[in-house]
């Protein structure tokens, strides 16, 4: 059998004529025309060569070639509405779909509680599974779907700043969205002695700094350090670490001071007694951004998920 010349709406024909066992009714049923249901019909005896339907007093009755297709037939239908179903809505009630993504730690910090807080209302058996990525991985693996999605920080108007994902700001097949501004503060103990709620270029320098360096291509320094670059400054290090809650520890503990993005350190001053003060120097925001790839572009699971983190970041701007 050629299955390029079998049309799908051939076997939805030809399940409405066993059931109605009527030309008429089965068209009705289908909305198609007595002539067009006949075309079809007859298409179909060529197909399996065979007459399929008789005309009897009790109506078109099936031939026993027809009654064997016609559990196939039905087994067919039931099988391509299921695909249909479940690739043309994203039933998150029910869904027990695994979600893979890749942020850095900043955004698992500020998003997550938000989005699981959602998704414990809306989508209570949906997993999310968050993977920690190399630079150069994060694009493959968003093609070849092993990751859903990516949250990483975009300079949109300085590429040279784009440390992590320049990668995602170059590439083609990759969409974006925005998902709110990010801007870097300082942070100090709350009595430390040269410092009361505000700090000045002159004392920035002065002091020695406590800094994250998450990446060796960032070692020792980071955006900030770009920026007193081109500033023709240099802030003296002091101490370097990979994690966050170290750093705002040991600020907390000494007359070191740091740097750090807004939202972190307004969450780590309540917890370790921290001074969050301007930077004394202009500096560029970033933007957090949600990347996907272009294979799930349409994707209904891919979508929702999307929409739901951007209302889940709604409520930080």
């Amino acid at each position: 059998m050629n299955l390029r010349a079998v049309d799908l709406n051939f076997l939805v024909v030809f399940e409405a004529m066993y059931q109605e066992r009527n030309q008429s009714k089965a068209g009705k049923r289908l909305n198609m025309s007595q002539p067009a249901v006949s075309n079809s019909l007859k298409k179909l005896r060529s197909i399996f060569n065979d007459r399929l339907f008789v005309k009897t007093v009790e109506g078109m009755q099936p031939t026993p070639k027809a009654e064997k297709l016609a559990p196939l037939i039905h087994e067919v239908i039931n099988q391509l509405k299921s695909i249909y179903s479940e690739f043309a809505e994203f039933k998150p009630k029910s869904s027990k779909q695994v979600f893979r993504l890749t942020m850095s730690d900043y955004s698992e910090f500020v998003i997550l509680p938000d989005l699981l807080n959602r998704l414990e209302k809306s989508a209570p058996k949906v997993q999310i599974k968050v993977h920690h990525t190399k630079l150069n991985d994060r694009h493959r693996f968003l093609s070849t779907g092993k990751l859903d999605l990516a949250i990483f920080s975009h300079y949109p108007q300085d590429f040279k700043q784009d440390k992590f994902n320049v990668q995602f700001s170059t590439t083609e097949d990759l969409y974006k969205q925005s998902l709110f501004d990010e801007r870097v503060v300082v942070i100090a103990r709350k009595n430390h002695p040269e410092i009361k709620g505000e700090i000045s270029l002159k004392l920035f320098l002065k002091l020695q700094h406590a800094i994250i360096f998450l990446h060796k291509d960032t070692f020792p320094g980071d955006s900030v350090d770009q920026r007193l670059h081109e500033l023709c400054e240099k802030r003296e290090i002091k101490f370097m670490t990979q994690r966050t809650s170290t750093l705002a520890e040991v600020i907390s503990k000494t007359n070191l001071i740091g740097t750090m993005v807004e939202r972190y350190a307004k969450s780590f001053s309540i917890l370790h007694g921290l001074q969050v003060l301007e930077l004394p120097f202009n500096m560029s925001t970033f933007q957090m951004t949600l990347y996907w790839h272009a294979r799930v572009n349409h994707d209904p699971a891919n979508i929702w998920l999307r929409n739901e983190l951007i209302k889940a970041c709604q409520s930080l701007c």
